[in-house]
């Protein structure tokens, strides 16, 4: 149940639930628990105490790795979203990162993880390779400022 506490032997909280991976209808001993432990929620529940939302920090991307045998070869871009800051500074769909800042891309976690530790206006650069119409690929450096992801769209 996602935003239930999970709590150790002691009764203390040690992290909040957000899912749970496997088939309970086939082997329910099969199942994880996933959870944000306690240490990761602290620096969540300072900003909505002090500002009541969360801001996070984005670039404009949806990220795959199944086309690169698992991030080996780099993070593909499979989506980049309309007036966002990647689509601004030219990354596009079907590129390549093959770095972030001289670090070899080697997952979407990481990737996500890097944007959301940077501060807005920050500069990332990306290393990415684009495909060519011939079957090559070129490599392109996209500078890339990191902004606050903006709040989806309420409808009344």
């Amino acid at each position: 149940m996602a935003g239930a506490p999970i709590i150790n032997h002691k009764a203390c909280v040690i992290a909040i639930a957000y899912g749970r991976y496997g088939n309970s209808s086939v082997d329910p001993s099969a199942n994880v628990g996933l959870g944000i432990g306690a240490t990761g929620l602290n620096p969540i529940v300072k900003e909505l105490s002090a500002f009541g939302s969360i801001a996070h920090s984005y670039i404009g991307v949806s990220l795959d790795c199944e086309k690169t045998d698992n991030c080996l070869n780099g993070v593909f871009v499979s989506e980049v979203f309309d007036n966002s800051p990647a689509a601004k500074a030219g990354l596009k769909s079907d590129d390549k990162i093959i770095s972030i800042d001289g670090l070899d891309a080697q997952s979407v976690r990481q990737i996500t993880n890097y944007i959301r530790s940077k501060k807005p206006s920050e500069l990332v650069t990306f290393i990415v390779e684009r495909p060519r119409k011939n079957g090559d690929w070129e490599r392109l450096t996209i500078k890339i400022p990191v902004a606050i992801k903006p709040k989806p769209e309420t409808v009344p």
